[in-house]
């Protein structure tokens, strides 16, 4: 098998790791969870169960790609993931999803942050941008929090080519 997994920290109380072909059916899981109102916050748009089954399917997380993805998860159940990739232009695409009932603990900030630290090393990404509908605040908040610069009008935010750290907060970074 090529796929080695990373050691898992602790973050707010989670695991969190890599995820890797093996993680397809939780990270499945945990976007069909989504309700409608996050899925288009997520995606920019609806995206329907198929949809999402197609895109889960697709999604290449062999060592080889230019795909990322981190977890946070609490025993089996994954709670949080952050998926990125790297283009050809030196830039990094992001997004993140936290289950309702765990957000505002610093999940989805830590995962952002460890993600762009992981794909400046991997791919040598200068920068990061995530992708959001203007009305998500708690996206913008993310940006914010890790120093980035936000584009509201245009729907996205731009993190710089310091990989970020999370501040003292409970999603602080050992």
């Amino acid at each position: 098998m090529l796929y080695a997994p990373e050691p898992t920290t602790q973050l707010v109380g989670l695991l969190r790791r890599r995820l890797g072909p093996e993680d397809r059916p939780a990270i499945l899981t945990h976007l069909l969870g989504l309700p409608a109102q996050d899925r288009v916050a997520r995606w920019n748009g609806a995206r329907s169960d198929d949809a999402l089954r197609e895109d889960c399917a697709a999604l290449d997380l062999s060592c080889a790609s230019p795909c990322l993805a981190l977890g946070a998860f609490r025993g089996d159940a994954l709670l949080g993931v952050a998926l990125g990739v790297a283009t050809a232009e030196g830039l990094a695409e992001i997004a993140v999803s936290v289950d309702a009932a765990h957000r505002r603990l610093g999940i989805g900030t830590a995962l952002v942050a460890a993600l762009h630290a992981k794909l400046q090393l991997r791919f040598g990404t200068a920068h990061a941008r995530l992708f959001f509908e203007p009305e998500n605040i708690p996206i913008q908040g993310v940006v914010r929090r890790l120093g980035g610069t936000l584009r509201p009008a245009l729907g996205c935010g731009d993190l710089g080519s310091d990989p970020p750290r999370v501040g003292q907060g409970r999603a602080a970074q050992p």
